[in-house]
C-alpha cells in the first residue's frame, strides 16, 4: 500500500495534536485510530501501526518517571506472561475480523472513551500510591490477558484502560499509574509487533510519520500539562472524538448496505 505525502503529512499533524492531549490525560488513540481511517487507511493497518509506533512515547515516558521514582517495577513479572498471550490473540483476531466491523468498533470504543474523558470529575481517586491489596498478584495475571487482547485487537486508549486497572483495581496513585503502564505497554507494543510484521500490516512510511508524531507530541503534551485548562482540552478532545467516530459509522452502516 501506497501513501501520499498530504496522508503522512495529515497523519502526523493528527499524532501530535493527539498525543500531546493523550500524554496529558490518556485517551490519544481515540482521535488518532479513527483520523487515520477518515483518511481511507484500512482500520486493519490503522490500529496495526498506531499500536507500534507510540513506542516512541512509552520509551520518551520511561526515563522521565524512573529519574521521579514513580515506576512499580513489582507488578511487570506478573504481567508479562498474559499480555504476550493475550497480545498475540489480539492480533490473530484482528486479522481475521471484517474491515467495516471493525470501522465500527473503533467509533464506539472512541465515543465511549471520549464520554468517560469527558465526565470523569473524580479528583480524590489516585491521588496517592497504597498497598497493593491482597490479590494482586491474581489480579494482574487476569486483567493483563484481556489488556493483551485489547492491544492487540485495537489499542485505541489503551493508556486510559491500563491506568483504570492501575488506579482503580491495584492503588496505583496518577503519576504512579502513568509512569509503570509505559513499561507495561512495550511488551504487546513489541509482541504486536512481531505479530503485524508476520501478517504484512506494518509500512515503514506510516510507523515513521506516527513515530515523529508521538515524540513531539509527548514532549508538547509534558509543556502544556501546566498552562492549559483542563476543561477546555477535555470539550476540545470530545468533540473531536465524536466527530471522527461519527463519520466512521457512516462509513460502517454505508459498507454493511
Amino acid at each position: 500500500m501506497e501513501f501520499t505525502f498530504d496522508v503522512l503529512l495529515i497523519v502526523f499533524v493528527v499524532t501530535i495534536i493527539a498525543e500531546t492531549y493523550g500524554s496529558i490525560f490518556g485517551g490519544g488513540g481515540f482521535i488518532m485510530v479513527p483520523a487515520f481511517i477518515a483518511l481511507g487507511i484500512p482500520p486493519h493497518i490503522a490500529i496495526a501501526n498506531d499500536s507500534v509506533a507510540t513506542i516512541g512515547t512509552a520509551l520518551g515516558g520511561i526515563a522521565a518517571f524512573r529519574r521521579k521514582n514513580l515506576l512499580r517495577v513489582e507488578i511487570v513479572k506478573w504481567w508479562a506472561p498474559g499480555l504476550v498471550v493475550g497480545t498475540v490473540l489480539g492480533a490473530t483476531l484482528l486479522v481475521n475480523t471484517p474491515a467495516h466491523f471493525m470501522t465500527g468498533f473503533v467509533a464506539v470504543i472512541s465515543i465511549l472513551g471520549s464520554l468517560f474523558i469527558l465526565f470523569n470529575t473524580n479528583k480524590n481517586l489516585g491521588l496517592h500510591n497504597k498497598k497493593l491489596p491482597r490479590y494482586w498478584r491474581e489480579i494482574s495475571v487476569v486483567c493483563s490477558f484481556f489488556f493483551g487482547l485489547y492491544w492487540g485487537f485495537s489499542s485505541a486508549g489503551a493508556g486510559t484502560v491500563s491506568s483504570l486497572i492501575l488506579v482503580g483495581l491495584l492503588g496505583f496513585s496518577t503519576k504512579s499509574a502513568i509512569g509503570t503502564r509505559k513499561i507495561l505497554h512495550l511488551i504487546p507494543i513489541v509482541v504486536a509487533g512481531v505479530s503485524y510484521a508476520y501478517f504484512d500490516l506494518l509500512y515503514w512510511q506510516l510507523l515513521l510519520a506516527i513515530f515523529m508524531g508521538c515524540l513531539i507530541g509527548g514532549y508538547v503534551g509534558g509543556s502544556l500539562a501546566i498552562r492549559c485548562p483542563e476543561k477546555m482540552l477535555r470539550l476540545l478532545f470530545f468533540g473531536t472524538a465524536v466527530a471522527m467516530a461519527g463519520w466512521l459509522v457512516i462509513k460502517s452502516f454505508n459498507a454493511i448496505s
